[in-house]
């Protein structure tokens, strides 16, 4: 959980990699 601890408010299909 990298990604969605940097960004939570981003739910982007690539920016969730968590």
């Amino acid at each position: 959980m990298s990604g969605y601890v940097l960004r939570p408010v981003i739910r982007d299909p690539y920016e969730h990699w968590y």
